[in-house]
C-alpha cells in the first residue's frame, strides 16, 4: 500500500511542476500584455488615428470649401481695371467679400467637425504591432477617440509671375486646424494647415506697383 501512494506522487510530481511552470508563464504573458496595453498600445493607436485624422481634415476642408464656391460661382473677389490703352491701371480685392467667406468657411468647417468629437474606431492588432508585414491584419479593436478642434482662417491676395508681361492675381485662403486627439489617456497634438484659390485673375502687361 505505501508503494502504491509513493508511486502515484512521483508520477504527479512531473504535472504538479508543468502546472506551475504554465501558471509562471501565463503570469509573464499577462504582465507584458498589461505593459503593452498601458504604454505602446494608446501610443501606437493614437498615432495611427492621428494619420487618419490629418488625411480626413484635409479632405474635409477641400470639399467644403469647393462646395462653397460652387454654390457662390458668380461672387468676384478681385477686380482689374484697365486705362483706353489697354494697360493695367489698378487691381484690388473686395476685402468685405473676402470676410464673410472667411468667416462663413470657418464655421462650415468648425460645425462638421464638432460633429465628429467623438468616434468608435476600428483598428487591426497587426497596426498596433509597429511591423509592416502585420500591418492591417488580425482582430480588430474597437477604440473610443476624441477630437477637439479650432478652426481659424486668413485670407490674402498674391502675384505670381507667370510669363513675359505676365501676372496672375490670386485671392486665397489659408485654414489652420489644431486638432488633439485622446484615446486611453494619450494624447497628441498637430495642425493641419491647407491652402485654397478662391479666386484668381490673369493680368497682362505690366503691374503697376499700386
Amino acid at each position: 500500500m505505501r508503494y502504491k501512494v509513493r508511486h502515484n506522487i512521483k508520477h504527479l510530481l512531473p504535472r504538479k511542476s508543468f502546472l506551475i511552470a504554465a501558471f509562471l508563464l501565463f503570469l509573464l504573458v499577462f504582465s507584458v500584455g498589461i505593459n503593452l496595453y498601458n504604454n505602446v498600445y494608446p501610443q501606437s493607436a493614437v498615432s495611427i488615428l492621428k494619420a487618419d485624422a490629418t488625411s480626413d481634415i484635409s479632405i474635409l476642408s477641400s470639399r467644403i470649401v469647393d462646395k462653397y464656391l460652387s454654390e457662390n460661382k458668380n461672387s468676384s473677389y478681385l477686380n482689374v481695371r484697365y486705362d483706353a490703352s489697354q494697360k493695367v491701371s489698378s487691381y484690388s480685392a473686395d476685402t468685405v467679400l473676402l470676410e464673410r467667406t472667411r468667416f462663413q468657411i470657418t464655421e462650415l468647417i468648425g460645425d462638421k467637425l464638432k460633429r465628429k468629437n467623438k468616434a468608435k474606431v476600428k483598428i487591426p492588432i497587426g497596426s498596433l504591432c509597429h511591423n509592416t508585414y502585420l500591418t492591417g491584419k488580425g482582430f480588430k479593436i474597437t477604440l473610443n477617440a476624441e477630437y477637439l478642434t479650432a478652426v481659424t482662417a486668413d485670407v490674402v491676395t498674391e502675384i505670381e509671375n507667370v510669363g513675359i508681361n505676365q501676372a496672375l492675381y490670386r485671392a486665397v485662403i489659408i485654414i489652420k486646424i489644431d486638432c488633439k486627439i485622446i484615446v486611453s489617456g494619450e494624447t497628441e497634438s498637430f495642425t493641419v494647415t491647407s491652402k485654397h484659390t478662391l479666386d484668381e485673375k490673369l493680368i497682362f502687361g505690366d503691374v503697376p506697383l499700386t
